[in-house]
């Protein structure tokens, strides 16, 4: 039989504990409505890119970031190094292993990812997590990092995986496409040939417009990733 002061030191303790962990919802709450604020996507920049790209036909164009040259994956984990996140990560990880195939090429955004695939013995890039005061940096050095990758044949299918929240509660794993870029160019418009002239090359024209949407999409990926 347990002692009555045990009983009410266990009952003591439970209802400190409560309040601990309603405190801790509050905060995580009052720091999700205020993430949730600073949260600006601009849509209207990828129909802007997608229209310019089908402008000049890229469908028909023989280029690595619209043709590619190899068969092998490169998947980008977005994860977070906050506590008590290692269920959403874990599935992250395991999704975009299954979406970039055996030979997958993995750049992991997080010391989660990496250390998750690193005790797996499976080679990894790695880049710091994300910061909101040098998340539009980031998203340039990963950008540059990717397209270096493209260019030099290391890959030819760029695929990016990170967490969304749906709600407070809820987050959905997410899997984008950035290249090939005809593979979100073709949900945005629909190709066409009107004659269009152009000061540039073609290939110069995709290479300056798929960087910069592929700059302005990790940045507002890096975002909603935090949000989760």
């Amino acid at each position: 039989m347990i002692p009555l002061i045990t009983l009410k030191k266990d009952v003591q303790f439970n209802g400190q504990f409560t309040k601990i962990v309603d405190a801790m919802k509050g905060i995580a709450a009052a720091r999700y409505h205020q993430l949730e604020r600073q949260l600006s996507l601009f849509e209207p920049f990828a129909e802007v890119a997608a229209s310019l790209l089908a402008g000049i036909d890229v469908g028909r164009l023989n280029h690595p970031l619209v043709r590619p040259t190899v068969a092998r994956t490169a998947v980008v984990l977005v994860t977070s190094d906050e506590g008590f996140l290692g269920g959403l990560n874990a599935q992250i990880v395991v999704a975009g292993l299954e979406e970039g195939g055996p030979e997958v090429w993995v750049t992991a955004i997080g010391s989660q990812a990496r250390n998750y695939l690193r005790h797996e013995g499976r080679s990894v890039t790695y880049f710091p997590g994300i910061i909101d005061a040098t998340r539009a940096q980031a998203a340039l050095t990963v950008r540059d990092h990717l397209m270096q990758q493209v260019r030099e044949g290391v890959c030819g299918k760029i695929i990016v995986v990170y967490a969304r929240a749906l709600s407070f509660a809820v987050q959905q794993v997410q899997v984008e496409t950035l290249v090939p870029c005809t593979a979100w160019v073709s949900k945005l418009v629909q190709s066409t040939s009107v004659n269009t002239e152009w000061e540039s090359e073609p290939s110069d024209v995709v290479a300056y417009v798929v960087g910069h949407w592929m700059a302005h999409r990790l940045e507002e990926i890096f975002a909603l990733s935090r949000l989760a």
